[in-house]
């Protein structure tokens, strides 16, 4: 994992409020899927943001951000919903 990603992925655990390391892998699958989603919206080819060494402007990455929080949020809605 580069720096980049790291960080990256540091970003997402704080937005999320997560600070254990055992679901790591997993988040950067999800990170992974939600940057390709970001990459076919604004219509790049597919590892763009890779080939660039993760440098996505601020916006994008936040974007990339929110959106694990709009689902951190549905998750517990969910939850919620179902106790």
């Amino acid at each position: 994992m580069t720096v980049k990603e790291k960080a990256f992925l540091q970003k997402v655990k704080s937005n999320l409020i997560l600070q254990h390391d055992e679901d790591d892998e997993l988040l950067l699958g999800f990170i992974a899927a939600a940057v390709s989603y970001a990459e076919t919206y604004q219509h790049r080819p597919e590892g763009y943001f890779a080939k660039r060494g993760s440098c996505m402007t601020p916006t994008t990455e936040q974007a990339v951000i929110m959106l694990w929080q709009t689902v951190n949020r549905l998750l517990s809605l969910d939850r919620e919903v179902k106790l």
